[in-house]
């Protein structure tokens, strides 16, 4: 029973963490694009939230 536990938490720990690191790629992604078009990024950065 403790390995199933533990194979879950594993599962969630892995999507949480892929989650957050792909949110985090869009976000710098758009700020460094719209930073060399020399654009304002609010709106573009609001977008994704």
């Amino acid at each position: 029973m403790p390995d199933l536990l533990f194979l879950f938490l594993c599962i969630f720990v892995f999507v949480f963490v892929e989650k957050t690191i792909v949110f985090y790629f869009k976000v710098w992604y758009t700020f460094i694009r719209c930073l060399k078009k020399g654009l304002r990024c609010n709106k573009t950065l609001e977008s994704l939230f």
